[in-house]
């Protein structure tokens, strides 16, 4: 739910916190000096002389550094495909009719912080006081509270326009058989024809590991949901509980059926609001049996081509400042 993962956040910025507080409360009497005025532009971010160090500077510094580590710990395109998909939520949002109120906002936020008080209380007995936990995280209330409305705004936008959108979809109940040779496939397209059953052949040839021990099944399936355009193409053209002739794909040859259509809630956003804003929050990926993932649903909506996207990252697309 959204208060869980509020918590969390919050949780990990007193985690976080709690490391520097030594070297805050050594260095808390000394006078920290007043900054000289700031005369730099958007895009500049430091100054040596006349020399300007720019934000491209430094993605291209962090890119270079990045480069030398796992990609499991790597965080700026991980950071640039947020962004991305941040307003990839915003752009569906504004074109289904989905707002969210401030006042749905301003409710958790409050509550969140109300928890956020009791937890650092009993996190420290009363030896630090609130307003020096928020000093300690360098912030102010209105700062804290700031963090919170943003992160929370985003949780109740995926909330509301992913569940919408696959109910909202039609989908497919399929099953695929994948071989590595178009010979094979065609053995198998004549046994299904002589009457074999589809669920022994995936079972018994399919080298697809996730679907070949479920009798080839597939997770229910959207438009743009994954497979290569001729399979899709391929799998939306067949009637209920037909099955294709072999096609090819970069991961070798299909044979897949469809059992079913399953036709989508044609409803409108606004009649629906209320039911779906009281549904669990979106995880990243799918969960079994749960919910729809937020990065399955980010593949469906580009895959439909309604927004251009592009990228430019100084150090990796391009050199900085050029």
């Amino acid at each position: 739910m959204l208060n869980k993962w509020l918590v969390r956040a919050a949780g990990a910025i007193v985690i976080s916190c709690v490391a520097a507080s030594a070297g805050f409360i050594a260095g808390q009497g000394e006078p920290k000096p007043t900054p000289p005025p700031r005369t730099l532009k958007v895009n500049q971010i430091a100054r040596v002389g006349s020399r300007i160090i720019t934000a491209e500077d430094l993605i291209a510094r962090i890119f270079d550094s990045e480069q030398a580590m796992v990609p499991e710990r790597r965080n700026l395109e991980p950071a640039l495909d947020y962004l991305v998909y941040v307003q990839l939520l915003e752009a569906e949002a504004e074109r289904i009719g989905c707002e969210i109120k401030p006042s749905e906002i301003d409710s958790i936020v409050t509550s969140q912080i109300d928890q956020t008080k009791k937890g650092v209380k009993e996190k420290y007995g009363g030896a630090l006081s609130w307003e020096d936990w928020l000093k300690e995280n360098n912030m102010t209330e209105a700062t804290f509270k700031r963090y919170l409305e943003v992160r929370t705004r985003v949780v109740l936008l995926k909330r509301l326009v992913v569940n919408y959108h696959f109910d909202f979809e039609d989908s497919l109940e399929c099953s695929h058989i994948l071989v590595e040779k178009e010979k094979t496939a065609g053995d198998i397209h004549n046994e299904l024809k002589a009457g074999a059953k589809f669920e022994d052949l995936a079972v018994k040839h399919s080298i697809d590991p996730g679907s070949a021990q479920k009798g080839g099944r597939l997770p229910r399936y959207y438009r743009g949901d994954g497979m290569e355009k001729q399979v899709e193409d391929t799998l939306w053209a067949l009637s209920d509980e037909a099955y294709s002739k072999p096609v090819q794909s970069r991961y070798g040859w299909h044979i897949v059926k469809r059992h079913k259509l399953v036709p989508g809630n044609k409803a409108k956003f606004f009649d629906r609001r209320g039911e779906l804003l009281a549904r669990p929050d979106i995880a990243d990926d799918d969960v079994a049996g749960k919910s729809f993932g937020f990065h399955r649903w980010v593949r469906c909506v580009l895959a439909r081509g309604d927004y251009k996207t592009e990228r430019r990252l100084p150090g990796l697309d391009c050199e900085a400042n050029q």
